[in-house]
């Protein structure tokens, strides 16, 4: 069903589209077109499928539909019912982290403005986690104004907001269309009600019921000029460097906790003390296991510390919205193994050092463990990524999951281990070492586009 006649100014077309979630068929054939400055209003009950093509548009369900015209994902802003935000940093900051991976650095002045605009300028140092609801909702409104993307999807976007923050979102969008841009908009309450010189900007409204799709032509489906389009107005930016992005925000999402980097150091310290007690204090004895229970240890620690890669990411939608703007997660994958590595892998190996020492391990035992420990946990950094990527997708076999990787972890364990033996026998641990460092090499090179496959599964 034809909404209107196919312009060549059209950012947005669908023909026959195919409205699918799981095995259910929402829309049968959706066919529609949405020109420069004008809006698409999705209205139905919960469940009739307008989040599902929203997020479809934004690429993050399967499209098949040979004619249509999807947006480019540089063009893309998703705002999905739940704030993609994470409670760690203050609202500056996220204001910052947000906007970077869309290619948008804000002057001091400019983020100022985008703060006081929203009304948030009082709570720019306040972490995000003791916003109120409508006080993350107007962050992200801040985000989505300061975004600089022609094409907004935007889910119940008036939900948890005062009459004040409606009126704010409502001239957002009015600024947004009167520059050319375009929005699909899935409400419940219908926009016109809210704000009457919206008809003009409203190309067409679809009414979703779960078997099917009715489009109406809306107030502004006759094409009329928009004043004020700038065609410049909408640069395709992207993030300059979106690895050295992914490493900064993870660092920096680690010392918004600090006391979170401490449980695992804390928790490799009580089982490398408890041990000789239940083995006995035989110098010799100590000294022949002491590689393989500190490798074991780094092990258990590396694990307990994977939950903080992509489990809050998942859960607060920052993943969807990163992906729905064509930002790269297999960056983002190598960013959180660095980070791991440096938050971790690094410290482990240090505070290791004085641990060695209870069990008996000369000067020469004591660096190659140190050095083992640099070289391999990066390896494990990785590879728990990967796994908690993997974890995502089962949902509710995570545990399983960690138990099945137990096997990946065998070849890292057993170097180190006997990076630690050679130099206790004499024997060179260039071999050794070399071996670790190819691992963890590898894994750095070959985690990245795995994970971030498995994070498209996830997302969908």
């Amino acid at each position: 069903m034809d909404a209107a006649t196919t312009d060549v100014n059209d950012v947005l077309r669908l023909t026959d589209v195919r409205l699918v979630r799981g095995s259910s068929t929402l829309a049968e054939s959706l066919s529609l077109t949405l020109p420069a400055g004008r809006y698409v209003e999705l209205s139905g009950p919960n469940g009739s499928g307008k989040s599902t093509l929203l997020r479809t548009l934004a690429g993050l369900q399967p499209r098949v539909s040979l004619h249509s015209r999807w947006p480019d994902p540089t063009e893309v802003f998703l705002f999905e019912q739940t704030p993609a935000l994470r409670v760690e940093p203050t609202a500056t900051a996220h204001l910052d982290s947000a906007l970077e991976p869309l290619g948008i650095q804000l002057r001091p002045a400019e983020r100022e403005m985008a703060l006081q605009r929203v009304g948030l300028q009082r709570s720019a140092g306040k972490r995000v986690g003791q916003l109120s609801e409508g006080q993350r909702r107007r962050l992200v409104l801040a985000i989505m104004g300061a975004s600089q993307r022609r094409v907004w999807l935007v889910d119940e976007p008036v939900n948890a907001l005062d009459e004040n923050g409606i009126r704010l979102f409502l001239s957002l969008l009015q600024e947004h269309l009167a520059s050319g841009g375009i929005a699909v908009v899935a409400t419940h309450r219908p926009l016109v009600e809210l704000a009457p010189g919206l008809e003009g900007f409203c190309h067409a409204r679809v009414r979703l019921s779960g078997r099917g799709a009715d489009v109406v032509p809306g107030g502004g489906s006759a094409g009329t000029e928009v004043r004020g389009r700038a065609t410049g107005a909408f640069p395709q930016a992207v993030c300059a460097s979106p690895l050295r992005w992914a490493l900064r925000r993870e660092l920096a999402l680690a010392m918004a906790t600090p006391h979170e980097l401490l449980w695992p150091g804390v928790f490799h310290w009580m089982i490398l003390s408890l041990i000789p007690f239940g083995i006995g204090t035989d110098p010799q004895q100590l000294a022949r296991i002491a590689p393989g229970m500190v490798w074991v240890s780094a092990l258990l620690v590396t694990l307990l510390s994977s939950g903080r890669h992509l489990e809050a990411d998942f859960r607060s939608g920052i993943l969807s919205q990163l992906a729905a703007g064509g930002f790269p997660l297999a960056s983002l994958v190598t960013g959180k193994a660095l980070a791991q590595w440096l938050l971790f892998g690094l410290p482990m190996a240090l505070y290791s050092i004085p641990l060695a020492a209870l069990y008996n391990l000369d000067a020469t035992g004591i660096a190659a463990l140190a050095l083992s420990l640099a070289a391999g946990t990066l390896a494990l950094g990785a590879l728990t990524v990967l796994f908690g990527a993997l974890g995502l997708m089962a949902r509710q076999a995570q545990v399983l999951v960690s138990l099945m990787s137990f096997p990946v972890f065998v070849p890292v364990l057993v170097f180190g281990a006997t990076t630690v033996s050679a130099a206790q026998a004499g024997q060179s641990l260039v071999g050794p070492l070399l071996t670790l460092a190819g691992i963890s090499l590898l894994a750095l090179l070959l985690v990245p586009p795995a994970a971030r496959r498995v994070l498209d599964l996830a997302i969908e």
